[in-house]
């Protein structure tokens, strides 16, 4: 695969894991908003790496270490959200905080983090035209 191929691929899956987030959204399932919105911050972070680097991306979840080997100057509330993201997807594997988050997580913490997800992925995807 060419770079150009490997970005438009990890694009493509962002854009499917994107429509997910939503219907997390809109089926109140928001613990799942949270976790799929991580995973496409991941997808197009290892895309933007392809382009800026030309190589391939590390092998992690860490979207908080993807983005500080990107030398981007993300804004503060980026990497906030970054920050936000790999927590809660990171301790998701673990039953006890899967039922913690699963009843923190509610609609205007969901949706506060979908719009801001929202305006992040907008500005990655602007960042590979």
């Amino acid at each position: 695969m060419t770079n150009e191929e490997k970005i438009d691929h990890w694009i493509s899956y962002a854009e499917y894991d994107k429509d997910t987030t939503k219907a997390m959204l809109d089926s109140n399932r928001y613990f799942y908003v949270v976790i799929t919105a991580q995973q496409v911050m991941e997808k197009l972070l290892k895309a933007y790496y392809i382009k800026i680097k030309g190589k391939e991306p590390p092998r992690t979840h860490d979207i908080v270490r993807l983005s500080k080997e990107l030398n981007v100057n993300f804004s503060e509330e980026q990497l906030n959200l970054f920050d936000k993201l790999f927590i809660y997807y990171h301790k998701q594997r673990y039953p006890d905080y899967i039922r913690k988050y699963n009843e923190e997580i509610t609609k205007d913490i969901a949706s506060d983090i979908y719009k801001n997800f929202d305006e992040v992925y907008k500005w990655l995807l602007s960042q590979m035209k």
